[in-house]
């Protein structure tokens, strides 16, 4: 029996636009009804995931910065430093096309940035030098340390709520998602996730974005 979901939010609880889906919220609010934890992982600031938080009526964790930070009742937890990453952005932002995005005022731990198709293995290349990730969230890029993930934000939830793999749903639609998507765990996406999340899904539903959400709910029993 899934008792956590852990769901992305751009893409995932919204449309390409980021506009939120109405009838993902409702999802969202009934599942908490019927007794399940939701939390929300994105590589988004933790303002945007505090407000996320208070106007969904999310009931536990949220998790910003593709797991790097965690809010919960009036309490950050910053798991990785931004020194580097701020740094690598630096770097890499004299040699080529890449710019940073403004919500870099709000990190704990990553930088975000926006950059020419040309400059992308280049800037890949530079990461690898530095001892760093990247990862395209389809809405911009995220320079990460290593090991910040969503994967470690749900083996932080597993462990806080004590939970094991085939207790847990996750859904998201982009590669930023995939280091959630591990073995044990129950994973789903939707009609316009990404293709490597459909090939590990072991639910993808007709509905295309934040639609997708009560489909996918209804499915694993959660409403």
């Amino acid at each position: 029996m899934i008792k956590l979901a852990i769901i992305d939010v751009d893409g995932t609880i919204t449309d390409s636009s980021r506009r939120i889906s109405e009838s993902a919220i409702t999802a969202i609010r009934m599942a908490q009804e019927n007794g399940k934890i939701i939390s929300l992982v994105s590589g988004n600031v933790i303002p945007v995931m505090y407000a996320l938080q208070i106007y969904i009526g999310i009931r536990h964790e949220v998790f910003a910065e593709n797991g790097g930070v965690m809010y919960y009742q009036n309490k950050i937890e910053k798991f990785f430093d931004r020194e580097k990453t701020e740094r690598f952005l630096d770097h890499v932002a004299g040699m080529s096309s890449v710019r940073g995005i403004f919500t870099n005022v709000w990190r704990y731990s990553s930088m975000a940035f926006e950059m020419e198709k040309a400059d992308i293995e280049k800037v890949t290349a530079e990461s690898v030098r530095w001892n760093l990730d990247l990862t395209d969230s389809s809405f911009s890029w995220h320079v990460l340390n290593k090991g910040q993930n969503k994967g470690f934000a749900l083996r932080k939830l597993m462990e806080i709520h004590d939970l094991r793999g085939e207790e847990i749903l996750v859904v998201g639609d982009s590669k930023n998602d995939i280091s959630m998507f591990t073995e044990g765990v129950n994973r789903a996406t939707m009609r316009n996730g990404d293709s490597e999340l459909k090939n590990l899904s072991d639910y993808v539903s007709s509905k295309g974005d934040g639609e997708s959400i009560p489909d996918i709910f209804h499915k694993f029993s959660l409403i």
